[in-house]
């Protein structure tokens, strides 16, 4: 028993070594590895420690001086932005302005050309003295009520325009008055406003003569081939006047009559007319003028079918409307050729309104002798321009190339303009074969 006991504690003191020989080399081992450690942490670079250091600097986040540089960098862009957009917008805002402008004065030259172009058709058959019809004075009834003459004179921009209208096809009044010179204070150019009367026929372009009239009826010396209903006539009188009726249904033809519509003709009719002209069933009898205020052009019925007082509205951005005609009167050329001798203003003792309308043979011939008309538009843009960025011309020179008639036309600085020129023929008032 004493032996077992021996061997065991033997065992026991061995099993007690080894723990305590592998305790010992447990803290012999850590204690190298601390050691090596440490010479790590010696043996490293400045370089190394400060690249630790700044990574434990980058996980603190930004200081306050970064964040304010980085505030005005920010807002500095911004204004960069900012300065880009609002030149960007500054041009196109000129881009569209500017194409307002040429459309308003197209589509006004376009409006007029037509009008123009028309001028005296149905009534150019009426210049011969004989038939009395050119320069008549005009008077005429829309729905009961007497139009024609004018009851008072129109407003703006046509209160210069005579309240006796009379059958000429074109008329110019030089700054929308018949006497006056087109110009304004300090010798600028005032619009012009321009008379238009012409008809569109389905059949008759000459004159008819009339057998028999009486209240409301109409007997034709030929026949009543060409005229329908609905379409304006113009009698012509051997006093110098005429009067407008309008055909109230299809003519007897197999009686050579028809009956007139009384709310629209004269109230008694037609009695000592000579020859009636066929107008169609919508002619022209308008004005054309620059309503300065509100920088448009404007057209005005005479015979007010729309039953408004109110010019209609063309176009607007437009600042002005001159005109010239081109006369064949024998000043540097041969006269009655066919050919534009000289170019004029519509103002004076011989082309101004007054004159052409005084009905007498020799206003009469010098309208036949307007070949041509020139007209002149003037558009203005809708916005003007900054003053810092864009200073331009205060006046315009039309028809410059026509010294006697050149006119200036005073402009605001801050606003583009364009001129549109453009010469129309008169191709009714060249007819000169009279039938």
């Amino acid at each position: 028993m004493r032996r077992r006991s021996s061997a065991t504690a033997t065992n026991r003191n061995d099993v007690s070594r080894q723990k305590t020989t592998e305790l010992f080399n447990g803290i012999c081992e850590t204690g190298h590895q601390g050691e090596m450690a440490m010479n790590l942490a010696n043996s490293r670079t400045p370089a190394q420690v400060r690249g630790v250091s700044s990574a434990v600097g980058r996980q603190r986040g930004f200081s306050l001086v970064e964040l304010l540089v980085a505030t005005v960098i920010g807002l500095i862009g911004t204004i960069a932005m900012m300065a880009a957009f609002a030149r960007f917008e500054g041009t196109k805002r000129t881009t569209t302005s500017g194409d307002d402008a040429q459309q308003a004065g197209v589509f006004s030259l376009y409006e007029l050309e037509r009008q123009v172009r028309s001028a005296g058709s149905a009534i150019v058959q009426g210049k011969s003295p004989a038939r009395s019809i050119w320069a008549c004075a005009i008077s005429a009834r829309t729905n009961a009520v007497a139009v024609l003459p004018l009851p008072a004179p129109l407003a703006a921009p046509f209160a210069g325009v005579p309240v006796t209208v009379r059958a000429i096809p074109l008329l110019v009044y030089a700054g929308g008055s018949a006497t006056g010179n087109g110009l304004g204070s300090g010798g600028q150019a005032v619009p012009d406003v321009v008379a238009v009367i012409s008809g569109n026929p389905a059949v008759r372009t000459v004159g008819a003569s009339i057998d028999l009239a009486a209240a409301g009826n109409v007997r034709m010396q030929d026949s009543t081939f060409g005229f329908y209903a609905n379409e304006y006539l113009l009698a012509g009188k051997s006093t110098g006047q005429c009067e407008l009726g309008v055909i109230d249904a299809a003519p007897d033809h197999a009686n050579r009559q028809f009956a007139l519509r009384t709310a629209a003709s004269p109230a008694a009719g037609f009695q000592t007319q000579q020859y009636l002209f066929d107008l169609g069933v919508a002619p022209v009898f308008s004005l054309f003028g620059v309503d300065v205020p509100n920088s448009r052009l404007v057209a005005f019925d005479l015979l007010r079918r729309g039953g408004s007082d109110v010019p209609a509205e063309i176009a607007d951005g437009i600042v002005m409307l001159k005109a010239l005609y081109g006369v064949d009167d024998g000043v540097g050329g041969t006269i009655d050729d066919g050919v534009i001798d000289e170019w004029v203003l519509p103002t004076g003792a011989t082309w101004g309104a007054a004159a052409l309308s005084d009905g007498s043979v020799a206003a009469n011939r010098s309208i036949g002798r307007i070949r041509a008309v020139r007209l002149a538009l003037v558009a203005r843009s809708q916005l003007g321009e900054r003053a810092a960025d864009y200073s331009g011309a205060t006046s315009l020179t039309l028809f410059a190339d026509v010294p006697a008639a050149a006119l200036q036309v005073g402009i605001e600085a801050r606003y583009r303009y364009k001129v549109y020129d453009t010469t129309i023929p008169m191709h009714n008032s060249a007819i000169t074969r009279i039938f």
